[in-house]
């Protein structure tokens, strides 16, 4: 029989396809970096994907980190809530803020980055007081998906969301401040308040937000309240918006600051995680924004 490498590459392709649809991985998987390989949080299969999300490089490139929560011994030494923003200036090399109440430009970070299977990359760093850092990106999409960052000295270790920006694409969130915003609960925790005592999977808020900087709502679902505060806004990069906001329950007689970060997939709508209270719920879900009059 003639030896045909045509048939060869079609067979190899066909070996690959099928490992990459059908093999379970591993739930004791000691390899803790494989564990990324799945397609993201929201594929509940356990089976691999072959759909290369991960990018290869990052080099003109902005990454938006949303923080959902922190694991460490000194957090106030370290970003706790609110947005890292990294503006990769080549393959050495991103500038680095922060934008939580206030902004924060802490200036250049030396960086190695490494796409290390279809769906994870791994970034080593070293910060500015000479602290290295590790951070695992595991793509859902080429621009979206989770990410945990361990810093190595005292292990300090930040986890959340992120948003690949590319800085040639056009603007998307809005820069207007009258609106009424619809929010949709998918998820909330907490590990003080007990369940039914916040807005749970399914519930919806409606906010309005005025000029003047005021806000006030109503809230439908189990645990909900009925919202009004003061805020603040800043537009942060094409798609990304951060609201920082003094909620007031007049119910309840009690008053408590929030983070909201806003990722716009269209001028109008997305995903949004909040810190509330300084970590004492966090929650997220989707949003719809309406032009009020």
């Amino acid at each position: 029989m003639r030896y045909n490498p045509v048939t060869k590459i079609k067979k190899t392709i066909l070996t690959i396809a099928a490992i990459c649809l059908a093999f379970p991985l591993s739930a004791n998987a000691q390899n803790h970096d494989l564990q990324f390989f799945q397609l993201g949080h929201s594929n509940k299969s356990g089976y691999l994907t072959c759909c290369n999300h991960a990018l290869k490089s990052l080099v003109g490139k902005k990454v938006v980190l949303q923080i959902d929560s922190i694991e460490s011994d000194e957090p106030q030494l370290f970003p706790n809530k609110g947005v890292i923003v990294q503006t990769y200036l080549d393959n050495k090399q991103y500038d680095v803020s922060h934008f939580d109440q206030e902004y924060l430009n802490v200036g250049v970070i030396q960086y190695h980055y490494r796409r290390v299977l279809f769906n994870l990359a791994v970034e080593r760093g070293v910060d500015q007081q000479g602290i290295k850092f590790k951070t695992k990106l595991n793509f859902d999409s080429k621009q979206s998906g989770t990410w945990v960052r361990t810093y190595f000295d005292n292990q300090t270790v930040l986890k959340g969301h992120f948003l690949i920006e590319d800085s040639q694409k056009d603007l998307i969130a809005p820069t207007q401040v009258n609106r009424t915003q619809a929010l949709t609960v998918l998820h909330s925790a907490s590990d003080v308040v007990p369940e039914g005592g916040y807005p749970s999977k399914g519930s919806i808020i409606l906010q309005q937000y005025q000029d003047e900087g005021l806000y006030n709502g109503v809230a439908f679902g189990p645990g909900t309240v009925v919202p009004k505060g003061i805020y603040n806004i800043q537009k942060i990069s094409n798609n990304v918006v951060v609201e920082n906001a003094i909620q007031t329950i007049d119910e309840l007689n009690f008053s408590a600051p929030y983070t909201m970060v806003y990722f716009y997939e269209t001028p109008y709508s997305g995903q949004w995680y909040q810190n509330f209270a300084d970590g004492l719920i966090i929650f997220s879900g989707t949003f719809t924004n309406f032009d009020t009059p």
